[in-house]
C-alpha cells in the first residue's frame, strides 16, 4: 500500500474555498434588497429561496468534484492494476440525504431549514442597517456546513473505494499536531472493519483511515 501522495483534504479545501467565495457573493447580493414592508415580503422570500437553490446546486457539483478526487487518491494508495471506481454522484447523494452523526442533521433537510430561517430573519429586520448582521450570521452557518461536508465526502469516497476494491480492514490515523483532541488520540492506530468505522468525534476532524493488508 502506498501512503497518500498529497495532504488528504487539500483538494476538498481548494474546492470548498471556491464554493465559499461563490456563496458569499450570493449573500452579498441580498444586501441590496429594498426596505421591508408587506408589499416586499413575497419578493424577499423569493430572492432568498433563489439564492439557496443556486448555492445548493453549486455545492453538489463541488462535492462531486471532491468525491472524484478522493476516489483517485484511494486508488493510488491501493496500487490496483484494474481498480474498481465507485460512483461519485451516488456517494454524494447518500451523504446529503442520510443522517450525519457529526453534524447531527440531514444535509438536504438542513438546507431547507436554513433557507426558512434566513427568510424569517430578514423579514423580521427593522431596516437595511440591521440586515447585514443577519446575513453575516446566516452565511457563517452555511459556510460551516459546506466545509464539513467537503470533509465528509472526502472520507466517504476514500472508504467506498477501499471497500469496492476488497479492503476488509482499515487503521485509524490521527493527525499528530498540537490541535489533536484526546478523543482522537485514543482512536489512533485502532483497526476497524471497513464497514464499521466509527464516525468522526467532532467538526473539522482531519483524522483518516488507511487500508490494512490482510
Amino acid at each position: 500500500m502506498r501512503k497518500p501522495r498529497v495532504e488528504l483534504y487539500k483538494e476538498a479545501d481548494k474546492r470548498v474555498l471556491e464554493l465559499k467565495k461563490y456563496t458569499a457573493a450570493e449573500f452579498n447580493g441580498l444586501t441590496r434588497l429594498a426596505h421591508f414592508d408587506e408589499v416586499n415580503v413575497i419578493r424577499i422570500k423569493q430572492a432568498v429561496n433563489a439564492v439557496y437553490r443556486r448555492v445548493n446546486r453549486r455545492a453538489k457539483r463541488c462535492f462531486e468534484d471532491i468525491a472524484w478526487a478522493a476516489i483517485e487518491e484511494g486508488i493510488y494508495e491501493l496500487e490496483e492494476e484494474k481498480p474498481k471506481k465507485p460512483d461519485a454522484e451516488e456517494i454524494v447523494d447518500e451523504q446529503l440525504r442520510a443522517y450525519n452523526p457529526i453534524t447531527k442533521y440531514v444535509y438536504n433537510n438542513e438546507i431547507i431549514r436554513k433557507a426558512a430561517r434566513c427568510r424569517e430573519a430578514i423579514v423580521a429586520t427593522t431596516g437595511n442597517q440591521a440586515l447585514r448582521p443577519v446575513l453575516a450570521r446566516e452565511l457563517k452557518y452555511l459556510l460551516l456546513q459546506e466545509q464539513q461536508y467537503g470533509d465528509c465526502v472526502t472520507d466517504a469516497a476514500r472508504i467506498e473505494t477501499f471497500a469496492e476494491n476488497g479492503v476488509k480492514r482499515v487503521m485509524w490515523i490521527t493527525q499528530r499536531d498540537d490541535r489533536v483532541c484526546e478523543e482522537c488520540l485514543a482512536l489512533n492506530g485502532l483497526i476497524f472493519p471497513v464497514d464499521q468505522i466509527p464516525p468522526k468525534p467532532h467538526y473539522a476532524c482531519r483524522c483518516y483511515v488507511e487500508p490494512v493488508e490482510d
